[in-house]
């Protein structure tokens, strides 16, 4: 399994690859399913998921691009 994660203010953000899709979760909250890792942190930066704070995801210094998230492999 594929994820790659961006601690903030408010939580850590991971992007996760669950089979053919990539599922954006704040901590162990549910926020959306992408078909590719980049268009997940479009959604989450152009505040398109459910995520439901007062922070502007915009205000958090997520990374636009992917490649700047740590990324890592698990065997689970």
């Amino acid at each position: 399994m594929k994820y790659w994660h961006h601690k903030t203010t408010i939580g850590t953000f991971y992007i996760i690859q669950y089979k053919n899709v990539y599922d954006i979760m704040l901590m162990s909250k549910y926020l959306g399913s992408y078909d590719d890792p980049q268009q997940a942190v479009n959604a989450l930066i152009g505040g398109n998921t459910t995520l439901s704070s007062p922070n502007d995801p915009g205000t958090l210094g997520i990374p636009e691009d992917i490649g700047h998230w740590k990324h890592d492999i698990s065997n689970k």
